[in-house]
């Protein structure tokens, strides 16, 4: 069963995830945003954003304990 605010909390997580990462190490996302022209700023862009869509996708469909607790309540009545 998916937390009802499952989306909300993962793109949080994958905001974060994706800020430590620029932070220390950007080139693991990003190549040098200098050399490069308008149109490969926006490619970056756009990879940046499709990269983060599917982290988040991928940690909201993370089995969550709370939802297992709740799973184990339903189990028992």
């Amino acid at each position: 069963m998916t937390h009802p605010h499952a989306t909300q909390h993962a793109a949080a997580l994958a905001d974060h995830f994706v800020s430590v990462i620029l932070e220390g190490d950007p080139e693991l996302l990003v190549s040098n945003l200098d050399e490069l022209d308008e149109e490969e700023v926006r490619d970056v862009a756009k990879r940046l954003a499709i990269f983060r869509l599917a982290l988040i996708e991928e940690l909201a469909a993370q089995p969550h304990a709370q939802d297992e607790d709740e799973d184990d309540d339903c189990d028992e009545a």
